[in-house]
C-alpha cells in the first residue's frame, strides 16, 4: 500500500534537527528526529521502522495514499448536520479577553458578560429543544471564557441537571487561551465534567510571544505551557492543541 503524510499536519521545528508534527484532524502531537522527518516529508514511509510507522498511522500523521481527507471531513460535517438527535450550543460567558493577539478580529475591550437573565433563557431553550434528542454538546467560547469561571461552573451544573433529568447524554468542550487554566481551575473543570479543552499555541516560544501576549505586552508561552502540562498529567481532561505557524 502507498502511504502519504496527512494534509492536516503542521510542522514546528524543535531544534537539533528534530520536528514536532501536529495533526488537526486527530489532535495528536508527535516528535520526529531529522531522518524520520525527512522520510515523512518525502512520503518515503518504507524507510521508517515499524514502530515509528505504526505510531504515525495511529496518530493520523500518515494516511493511505488514496485517501481524500477533504472528502472525509466534508462527509463528517454533513453527517453531523443531518444528525437531528444532537443539540449543539456555543455559549460565550464574556466577549472580554486577557490577551491582545496581533491577529485577533474581536473587539475584546467591549466586555459583554452573559447576564443572569440570559443564563436563565439558555436553560429554558435547552428544556424546549431537548424533545427527541439523545445528546447535547456544549462549546464554551469567547473572548476568554475562563475570565468568567463562575458562569461556566454554575451554568454547566444547571445544564447537566436538565439533561440528567431526561436521561440525555451531555458533553462539553472549552476553547481557551490556557493562561488562566491553573491547577484549581483544571480541578473544577474536571468536576464539571468538562473533559475536552482546546488551546492555541503559535509555534515555539519566541514566535508565540510575539503574537499571543497579554494586554500589558507580557509573553504568555511559559504559563500556558505549564498549565497545559499540569492539566494533561493530573486530570482526566483531553487537551487538543491548535498550532498557528
Amino acid at each position: 500500500m502507498i502511504w502519504k503524510q496527512s494534509r492536516f499536519n503542521s510542522h514546528v521545528p524543535g531544534g537539533d534537527g528534530t520536528c514536532y508534527l501536529y495533526n488537526a484532524m486527530t489532535g495528536c502531537l508527535v516528535k520526529c528526529n531529522a531522518r524520520e522527518y525527512n522520510c515523512i516529508c518525502n512520503d518515503d514511509m518504507n524507510a521508517l521502522d515499524i514502530a515509528t510507522f505504526d505510531e504515525l498511522v495511529r496518530t493520523g500523521m500518515v494516511v493511505p495514499g488514496d485517501r481524500d481527507e477533504t472528502a472525509v471531513v466534508r462527509e463528517e460535517y454533513e453527517n453531523m448536520k443531518a444528525n437531528a438527535k444532537a443539540l449543539c450550543l456555543t455559549i460565550i460567558p464574556t466577549s472580554g479577553c486577557n490577551f491582545a493577539c496581533s491577529y485577533c478580529y474581536e473587539d475584546t475591550d467591549k466586555k459583554k458578560v452573559l447576564s443572569a437573565n440570559d443564563q436563565d433563557r439558555i436553560i429554558e431553550l435547552l428544556q424546549y429543544k431537548l424533545l427527541g434528542r439523545d445528546c447535547v454538546n456544549i462549546v464554551w467560547f469567547g473572548g476568554e471564557p475562563l475570565l468568567k469561571k463562575a458562569i461556566v461552573y454554575s451554568l454547566s451544573r444547571r445544564m447537566r441537571e436538565v439533561c440528567d433529568a431526561v436521561h440525555v447524554r451531555y458533553t462539553q468542550k472549552l476553547i481557551t487561551n490556557g493562561y488562566l487554566l491553573d491547577d484549581q481551575t483544571a480541578s473544577r473543570l474536571e468536576k464539571c465534567e468538562i473533559r475536552d479543552i482546546q488551546i492555541t499555541i503559535d509555534g515555539i516560544e519566541d514566535n508565540h510571544d510575539k503574537r499571543r501576549y497579554l494586554k500589558s505586552g507580557k509573553g504568555t508561552f511559559h504559563q500556558v505551557y505549564n498549565n497545559l502540562v499540569n492539566t494533561v498529567n493530573n486530570y482526566k481532561i483531553h487537551v487538543g492543541l491548535r498550532i498557528n505557524t
